[in-house]
């Protein structure tokens, strides 16, 4: 028991130290990131902080394994650097030993890593984007000025109004252009209204004509209402990449290609993070006749090339070019190869 609070005590350590370096990092580079939006009138201010936490949130399964893996590394390294190891292998303590050491400290952030990726994830997605497109229209409408056109939703409405209520995101004698699938419609009404709702934000108009002017060799047509309806955005790739990474684990249709490669790589995660906690043991080990820096530097080309590989994987199966079988777990099928290899290694 003594030995397992050493070794804990000498991962958990570095792990503390990596994750938190980790995070500022991220955090740093995001905040840069969604700033220069906020500079270029994107969204207001006051999401940044929201939008830096749900960032965080997505990046932290790939964050938290990475931590755990150079911990490892790092920990179990100093043990050898200072012959700490050798005492141990003296008093009969092995790899094997040692690996029960540092199990529980493993199987924490695996099923934290877990969490996030099963459920975190599509929460924070869904929440960003959501955040994102009303700090967005919130934006546009608060820079809308009587007299001046503005651009709202994905760049489809050109909007000018006579009186602009910004706060209360009304306008009234609206002029209205928008591009169709067949040509534009322009529309002139008496009043308009944002409309908050799900999953899209809307826009109302009242008491006003729709001009359709086609463009493909049909009819143009002349439409008067009393109310009209509509969405700000359109349902383009863009939105529909968006529904993938925010749809909950259970819905994603597994028989579309790039809702097959998010499934896998959610469920990849949580094993990932074991396999390369468990590798990271064997990685560590440094010859008493040598340095160190070459088991950190075989150590950081391994888990690369993990990830690299990972990431070429998942584009081949959002491609359609492998299947469910292998998918992308024949990469994980290499990575618990070697590490059965490693663990059975003889040490010299």
């Amino acid at each position: 028991m003594i030995i397992d609070r050493y070794v804990i005590f000498e991962v958990v350590r570095p792990f503390a130290i990596a994750i938190g370096a980790l995070v500022v990092l991220f955090v740093a580079y995001t905040s840069a990131v969604i700033l220069n939006d906020v500079v270029a009138g994107k969204f207001g201010v006051q999401v940044v902080a929201i939008l830096i936490l749900l960032r965080t949130v997505i990046v932290m399964e790939v964050l938290l394994p990475t931590a755990l893996y150079l911990s490892v590394v790092m920990g179990i390294g100093r043990l050898y650097r200072d012959s700490e190891m050798m005492a141990l292998w003296s008093l009969g303590v092995s790899e094997f030993r040692l690996l029960r050491g540092i199990l529980p400290i493993v199987l924490v952030v695996t099923v934290l890593v877990a969490i996030l990726s099963l459920y975190g994830r599509p929460w924070a997605y869904r929440l960003s984007y959501a955040l994102e497109q009303q700090a967005a229209l919130a934006a546009s409408v608060e820079q809308m000025r009587p007299g001046h056109f503005s651009v709202l939703g994905d760049g489809r409405l050109v909007v000018t109004a006579n009186r602009v209520d910004a706060p209360g995101r009304r306008a009234e004698k609206v002029f209205v252009e928008i591009d169709t699938d067949n040509g534009r419609r322009v529309i002139r009404a008496a009043g308009a209204e944002l409309l908050a709702a799900k999953p899209r934000p809307k826009v109302r108009f009242t008491d006003g004509y729709a001009y359709d002017f086609n463009q493909t060799g049909g009819n143009d047509r002349v439409l008067k209402f009393k109310a009209m309806t509509l969405d700000l955005y359109e349902e383009d790739e863009e939105r529909v990449e968006e529904k993938r990474k925010a749809k909950p684990t259970g819905q994603l249709d597994r028989s579309k290609p790039k809702e097959l490669a998010e499934y896998q790589w959610r469920l990849s995660m949580p094993l990932a993070t074991l396999m390369l906690g468990v590798l990271a043991l064997p990685l560590s080990y440094r010859s008493p006749r040598r340095g160190g820096q070459l088991s950190l530097f075989v150590a950081i080309v391994v888990y690369a090339l993990f990830f690299n590989l990972t990431a070429m994987a998942r584009t081949w199966v959002e491609h359609g070019d492998v299947g469910k079988v292998p998918g992308i777990w024949w990469v994980h099928l290499l990575l618990a190869g070697l590490l059965l290899l490693l663990l059975t290694r003889r040490r010299p």
